[in-house]
């Protein structure tokens, strides 16, 4: 298989009779691999391998924080020439930088599968993530409250566009940034984790159905570790997941571009990961 441009060597990718690249994106935590394993089970992309669109493999090629860099990447990456024949890139983009930051690709195909979820479930898998890692890729506090109020710091900040006061600013900002994205074009879908979870097949025809891409299976329900970093196994008492609701409903009404439905899942909020 010949491809004519030059792909770093510690990027793999797929290749397909598709016309269009697509990028899974979230928050971090808030369902990434649950979806991208979806769309692999319902279309003509996959998940084996998949593209992780961050500063370890792609940080010598992209320059995320460059229109021109990113629009490049995703004009070159979206078609290849393969023995004569033009073929689509079928890997899943993941990425959890904010949406507006691919907002200039759009134009090159690119397509935007954006999956939220509610910031108490988000947080607290979050918190346990960190204290699983053996780096500094945030703070390892006692608690998802401490953890939700405390300034974003260590390697998390790299996807960030500005500085946060907490980490559940970081979270309303990432959302509410791909919500107006989201209004203005029908390229950028967006999909709640709830959703998914409570009304998976018909949340998943929906979605493929606005991506305008083919589905030729009928979705099939992944297990929910395929593919999946696992945290820490730390227990949240009720009283610590009281607080968090409480501190979340509050915070959460100083960003009205939420979605409304988030303020329910916030009350149902019961860490089920």
């Amino acid at each position: 298989m010949n491809i004519t441009i030059n792909i770093p060597t510690n990027v793999a990718v797929a290749l397909a009779d598709v016309d269009t690249m697509v990028m899974v994106c979230s928050h971090e935590r808030s369902g990434t691999h649950f979806l991208m394993n979806s769309l692999a089970s319902c279309t003509k992309y996959v998940n084996n391998p998949w593209l992780n669109y961050d500063l370890v493999p792609f940080g010598g090629v992209v320059n995320f924080y460059s229109e021109d860099s990113v629009r490049d990447f995703v004009a070159k990456f979206s078609r290849f020439k393969v023995n004569g024949s033009s073929l689509g890139m079928a890997s899943i983009v993941k990425s959890h930088f904010p949406v507006s930051m691919v907002r200039c690709a759009l134009n090159e195909g690119l397509k935007v599968a954006y999956i939220y979820r509610n910031p108490v479930d988000t947080l607290i898998s979050f918190w346990k993530l960190i204290h699983g890692l053996g780096w500094f890729e945030g703070p390892k506090v006692a608690t998802p409250l401490e953890f939700a109020r405390h300034f974003p710091c260590g390697q998390t900040q790299r996807y960030q566009m500005r500085n946060c006061e907490s980490y559940f600013d970081r979270w309303a900002l990432h959302v509410t940034d791909a919500v107006r994205v989201a209004n203005t074009t029908d390229k950028v879908v967006l999909v709640s984790y709830e959703s998914l979870v409570g009304n998976y097949a018909s949340s998943m025809e929906t979605l493929v159905a606005k991506l305008g891409v083919a589905r030729v299976n009928d979705p099939a329900y992944p297990s929910r570790g395929e593919n999946v970093i696992s945290g820490a196994k730390m227990d949240v008492s009720g009283e610590a997941l009281q607080d968090l609701r409480r501190f979340c409903a509050q915070r959460a009404k100083l960003y009205p571009d939420l979605p409304a439905a988030i303020f329910d899942h916030i009350e149902q909020a019961a860490d089920r990961l």
